[in-house]
């Protein structure tokens, strides 16, 4: 990622292990301790997700970060390929209030641009 000159690609020749392992030294080394981010991932070469937290269980919760992306587009994340509505500029939405993408209920997404790159996301599980 050439925003914080780190490379998180996903190796194959790694455990899962050094994988977490490597996570942790490039939050500490430019994210510092005190950083709220969680977990970083990166996706593919465009997208990279910071993870700050959320509530509730894996399929009934809330989940929130933000992300960088390389093409300055929002991204869906576990949602995708679905198309996201803009409901105001740079300001991002989709909702499956009948779970017909998942097998959950329902979900959506939320997600707002912070500035060029960088944007801010909410996930649900419902």
């Amino acid at each position: 990622m050439h925003g914080l000159g780190v490379n998180l690609g996903r190796n194959i020749h790694l455990s899962y292990e050094e994988e977490k392992a490597n996570e942790k030294k490039v939050i500490r080394e430019h994210l510092g301790l005190t950083t709220v981010v969680k977990s970083v991932y990166a996706y593919d070469e465009n997208i990279w997700e910071f993870y700050c937290g959320g509530k509730g269980m894996l399929d009934v919760g809330m989940y929130r970060g933000f992300y960088y992306s390389k093409m300055d587009t929002p991204y869906a994340f576990e949602f995708r390929p679905v198309e996201l509505t803009e409901i105001e500029p740079d300001t991002f939405e989709w909702h499956d209030e009948k779970g017909e993408t998942k097998e959950h209920k329902g979900h959506s997404i939320y997600t707002k641009k912070i500035r060029d790159n960088w944007w801010y996301y909410e996930m649900n599980w419902y």
